[in-house]
């Protein structure tokens, strides 16, 4: 909760809460909303505010960083009325791929704590009234935030563009795509050893319809379609040390957040490679 306050201190014009939390999609940017309950205050003597600009900065405090995520845009100018219900107002930030993985990065999988603080003004009685600086602190729950990245698409930009194939397809390929989908469903939940088991179950998809054919032992003497196989199995190795348990090396192995960024990147650069291989064989 935070007070719409003139910047000596009184009057207190109104209460700010939060309402509703939603996000949508944009071209190069993902807007998210905060929308917040302005409730006023039935005992501010002066009549009627106009606030003409109201506005947000956006911060995560964590362990790494403390600095401003993003500024929002001004909200529209609206009226407080001391005798009026409460009403909402939305506050917009327009964020990019860059800051939405910051934010990723932050909350390392599980929920996001969000600091709003806030800058305006108000216009009453003939004058204009700076407003104190404001702010409050929500948490928003993992499930919640998966749902709003849900909403903006950030997920399908940020997994894997995935080609298709033409003409007649195998349809292991469609397991491999619903793999690397499960595998990325686990990074969101902040499950890093899972997200790079199910990357292996991907590679192990790409076997069965792609082949195995390394060219044995001459490296020299490999195609390139050969070396690409040969760093798919080099690859395999790395990710059975997260898929199975039954030895000293699995068991004392630590994936985090960078590995399974890692791994799905990985994961999906084979995918598309063996797509167009496939692809150039039709």
């Amino acid at each position: 909760m935070a007070w719409i306050t003139s910047d000596s201190g009184a009057p207190h014009f109104a209460e700010l809460d939060m309402y509703q939390v939603v996000s949508a999609s944009g071209t190069g940017i993902y807007r998210l909303t905060f929308r917040l309950k302005v409730s006023p205050n039935s005992k501010q003597p002066d009549g009627i505010a106009n606030v003409i600009w109201l506005s947000a900065d956006l911060y995560c405090p964590s362990s790494r960083t403390g600095k401003i995520v993003a500024r929002s845009h001004c909200a529209d100018p609206f009226d407080i009325r001391p005798d009026s219900n409460w009403t909402t107002v939305d506050i917009h930030f327009d964020l990019t791929p860059l800051q939405i993985d910051a934010l990723e990065h932050i909350r390392a999988g599980g929920g996001l704590n969000c600091e709003l603080v806030f800058h305006g003004a108000v216009f009453q009685n003939q004058r204009f009234v700076q407003l104190r600086r404001e702010s409050f602190n929500y948490h928003c729950e993992q499930s919640a935030w998966i749902k709003l990245l849900d909403s903006m698409q950030y997920r399908k930009t940020m997994l894997i563009e995935v080609p298709l194939l033409s003409g007649a397809t195998d349809p292991r390929w469609e397991e491999a795509v619903s793999q690397l989908a499960a595998a990325d469903n686990q990074f969101r939940l902040g499950h890093y050893r899972e997200t790079v088991a199910g990357c292996r179950k991907v590679i192990e998809v790409l076997e069965l319809v792609g082949g195995t054919d390394n060219g044995g032992k001459e490296s020299r003497q490999r195609t390139k379609s050969q070396r690409i196989v040969e760093m798919r199995n080099t690859f395999k190795a790395l990710t059975h040390l997260a898929s199975h348990h039954g030895d000293d090396i699995s068991i004392t192995t630590s994936w985090g957040m960078v590995d399974a960024q890692a791994a799905l990147t990985l994961t999906s650069t084979f995918y598309r490679l063996s797509v167009e291989a496939a692809n150039n064989q039709d």
